[in-house]
């Protein structure tokens, strides 16, 4: 279990983000679909015959669009707020006359 979570977790990334838009776009214009548009558009049969799995398609690309939004988000923040956390120490440590050095 842990290392099928391990894997998941090491390979979000490989999942392409216009695919999942495709594919949650698509999804959700089936599933949401007003029964007129449905019918000219011939998915009318296709809906009713599949649309558990059409929703539970869409709803898991939409949790995993969340959360790789999520992921790479904050892998921005971390790396910006570890970048500013290195300049600070820097800073801390240079002695008075490289501070005045530096704000010149």
């Amino acid at each position: 279990m842990l290392d099928t979570l391990k894997f998941i977790v090491q390979n979000y990334k490989k999942v392409p983000a216009p695919f999942l838009a495709v594919v949650l776009i698509m999804s959700g214009l089936i599933l949401f679909l007003p029964e007129n548009f449905a019918k000219t558009l011939a998915v009318n049969e296709f809906r009713d015959e599949y649309r558990g799995y059409i929703g539970f398609l869409f709803l898991l690309t939409l949790v995993w669009s969340f959360v790789w939004t999520c992921v790479v988000c904050g892998e921005k923040a971390i790396a910006f707020f570890t970048q500013r956390h290195e300049q600070t120490k820097t800073i801390q440590k240079s002695t008075p006359e490289e501070k005045i050095e530096t704000s010149d």
